[in-house]
């Protein structure tokens, strides 16, 4: 009898698939320098939308050590219910950033305010994710959309319609708040894709939902990732103090 449990449950393992996602799941990449403030806040905005984080933060510097997996823990955030198949992918990655939208609200609201921890009220209320960045102990916040790019290369836009259309016209997979998502449903909701290099040399990135309430809801935000260095200026995003 326990052998053919033990069978049974080596045949269930191997056909859980190793390193795959879903579209519909939801994947934080978490830098592995991040604070305690900034766990907490991920902690929370993940408990409030009856997540679960299936990589300890504990485990961040183990992750961040193994060669193979760069310098960065990646954490796991799937439904209730579902069934994680992630402990932590592994991302080529550059330092993690994000930042506030100049057209954001939430601009103002953190320009009046010093204190850390007026800052992440704030950005908690607002749903706001935040990561540290090198040259700013706050880090840098975000209310509308976030693209995670690869390190290198910049997409030279002037404004966030015309980077979200330059993002779907290159064929990338992007979702893009209130009517620019419903005139380029065509862009496709069920899939990732990565420009090819030689096809787009200057545009040249591969995105990863963070959020997907907007596609099965009101498609109000969708968040994603900057992974890479990016030419804030460029692409018209406040970048901080």
């Amino acid at each position: 009898m326990f052998r053919i449990l033990a069978l049974s449950f080596c045949a269930l393992v191997l056909c859980v698939p190793i390193n795959s996602f879903a579209i519909s799941d939801l994947h934080i990449a978490v830098d592995s320098s991040l604070s305690i403030p900034f766990r907490k806040i991920i902690k929370d905005y993940a408990q409030k939308r009856l997540m679960i984080i299936t990589a300890d933060f504990k485990n961040s510097d183990l992750l961040s050590a193994d060669p193979e997996k760069g310098h960065h823990a990646v954490v796991s955030v799937v439904h209730l219910g579902q069934k994680p198949e992630l402990s932590g992918v592994p991302f080529a990655s550059d330092k993690l950033y994000v930042c506030i939208a100049e057209s954001s609200p939430i601009r103002e609201l953190i320009g009046k305010h010093d204190s850390l921890n007026t800052v992440l009220k704030i950005a908690q209320k607002h749903s706001a994710f935040i990561v540290p960045s090198p040259d700013n102990v706050m880090g840098n916040i975000i209310n509308d959309v976030v693209l995670k790019l690869c390190a290198g290369r910049l997409v030279k836009v002037k404004d966030f319609e015309n980077l979200g259309r330059a993002a779907i016209e290159s064929g990338a997979f992007v979702i893009l708040p209130g009517s620019i998502a419903i005139q380029h449903e065509s862009a496709g909701l069920n899939r990732l894709f990565e420009v090819p290099q030689e096809l787009y040399p200057e545009i040249w990135y591969s995105i990863t939902i963070l959020e997907n309430e907007g596609i099965n809801q009101s498609r109000e935000f969708v968040k994603f990732l900057f992974l890479g260095e990016i030419n804030y200026s460029e692409l018209g995003f406040y970048k901080g103090a």
